[in-house]
C-alpha cells in the first residue's frame, strides 16, 4: 500500500520539475521548438502566431499607434518564445531604420508569405496588407484546426474503445472466475 504514496509523490515531483523547467529560458526554447515542429500541432502553432501577429499589428497601426509601440505590444502577445524573440528583434531593427519585412525574413520563424506581404505593404504604404494577411492566416488556422480534429478523432475513438474494453474485462473476468469456482464445488 505504501508504494501508491511513492508513485503519487513521484508524479507531484515530476509536475513541479516540469513547471520549473518550462519557466526557464532553455525550457521555453525547447518547448517552443517542439510546439513548432510537432507533427499535428506544429502548423497550427506557426499559423496561429502569424495570424495573431498580423491582426494585432494591423489593428494597432490602423488605430494610429506608432510602429515601435505597436511592435512592442505585438511582442507581448506572442506565446511562443521564438516568435517573441523575432518580434523583439524586428522592433530593434525597425528602430534603426531597417524594413520590417527584412527583419521578419531573417528571423526564420515566419513563413515566406508573411514577409512578402509585409514587404508589399511597405512598398505601397498600404496597411490593409496586414489585415488581408491576418484574414488569410485566421482562415488557415480554422482549416488546420479542423484537420487536426479529424486526425485525432480516430485516435480518441480507439482510446475510448480500449478504455471501455478494460473496464468490461475487469468486471467480466472476476465473474467468470467466480462461476468457475462454483462449478468446481
Amino acid at each position: 500500500k505504501s508504494y501508491w504514496y511513492l508513485i503519487l509523490l513521484g508524479v507531484v515531483v515530476l509536475v513541479f520539475l516540469f513547471r520549473a523547467f518550462r519557466r526557464g529560458d532553455s525550457g521555453r526554447r525547447l518547448l517552443g521548438t517542439i510546439a513548432m515542429k510537432a507533427p499535428l500541432f506544429g502548423k497550427l502553432t506557426v499559423k496561429g502566431a502569424c495570424a495573431r501577429f498580423a491582426r494585432s499589428l494591423s489593428t494597432l497601426l490602423f488605430a494610429g499607434i506608432p510602429m515601435m509601440d505597436a511592435l512592442d505590444i505585438c511582442k507581448n502577445l506572442m506565446t511562443n518564445i521564438h516568435f517573441l524573440d523575432a518580434v523583439e528583434t524586428a522592433r530593434d531593427d525597425v528602430s534603426v531604420g531597417n524594413p520590417l519585412s527584412d527583419t521578419i525574413r531573417r528571423s526564420g520563424v515566419f513563413p515566406p508569405l508573411v514577409y512578402h506581404m509585409i514587404g508589399i505593404g511597405e512598398e505601397t504604404g498600404d496597411i490593409e496588407m496586414l489585415s488581408k494577411l491576418a484574414d488569410y492566416y485566421e482562415d488557415e488556422v480554422e482549416q488546420t484546426t479542423q484537420q487536426v480534429m479529424a486526425a485525432l478523432e480516430p485516435m480518441i475513438i480507439i482510446l475510448l474503445a480500449l478504455l471501455v474494453g478494460v473496464i468490461v474485462l475487469s468486471v467480466i473476468l472476476p465473474l467468470a472466475t467466480m462461476y468457475g469456482a462454483l462449478d468446481n464445488l
